[in-house]
């Protein structure tokens, strides 16, 4: 009887894949390579602390660690004398330096995932045959006012917004930013102002005032007693 195909054996693949013997030298140079990589990247995300620290080093190495005391010292020392002379214009410097300090560890750094999350940033999808992405819009933030307890921040609007959909999304934003209240006022056009309270204010009304002495006797001149005489003593009040 003649065989057919289908009665053939068929060949053993094997599912393993061949050894492959890598040097240990290329796999050192992966390494470094990777770990020179994060290092770069890291670097660049902390470029701001990283240039302080080489500055710092840079400093120390030409003058010494007594030139650095002077250099970290010097400028306390300054701002106290200032602050003496003239509290009101070192108080201007002091909250534009604050909301500085603000906006660049607390809002830049939350900004872009809040409004993601809160749909207050526009998503297009883009595609160029392989893979699809999305591009991004976020409202920007044009100024910042802080005090002690309140940060003002000043956002522009996207296109096509209204305040009304901030006001839908200030108790999230409250909860991004950490705030205890969140206030959403609107300019006259394309801009809002965003009002976190970060601490309760000091309400001058609650703390307790003496009464004013009413009843204390005082001596009342006469005018028709003549100079220098007192009449008797009355209550005012």
């Amino acid at each position: 009887m003649s065989k057919i195909n289908s009665d053939r054996g068929t060949p053993r693949v094997s599912s393993r894949s061949d050894e492959i013997r890598v040097p240990l030298w290329v796999l050192l140079l992966a390494v470094a390579g990777k770990g020179l990589v994060l290092t770069v990247r890291w670097c660049w995300r902390h470029r701001v602390a990283v240039s302080v620290a080489l500055g710092l080093l840079l400093f120390t190495r030409r003058f010494g660690p007594l030139g650095l005391v002077v250099l970290l010292v010097g400028p306390v020392l300054l701002a106290v004398a200032w602050w003496r002379v003239h509290a009101r214009s070192f108080g201007r410097l002091a909250r534009w330096m604050w909301g500085r300090v603000r906006l660049t560890f607390v809002y830049r750094r939350r900004w872009r995932p809040a409004m993601v999350r809160a749909g207050l940033a526009i998503r297009m999808p883009v595609s160029n045959g392989d893979q699809g992405t999305f591009d991004e819009y976020f409202p920007r933030i044009r100024s910042i006012r802080s005090t002690r307890a309140v940060d003002v921040l000043r956002v522009e609007l996207l296109p096509g917004q209204t305040p009304e959909q901030w006001e839908e999304q200030a108790e999230a934003l409250r909860h991004v930013f950490r705030a205890r209240r969140c206030q959403v006022q609107a300019e006259a056009h394309r801009f809002v102002r965003l009002r976190f309270q970060r601490r309760p204010q000091r309400d001058t009304l609650t703390q307790p005032i003496g009464p004013a002495g009413l009843d204390t006797p005082r001596p009342v001149r006469d005018s028709r007693a003549g100079p220098g005489c007192v009449t008797d003593l009355v209550f005012l009040g």
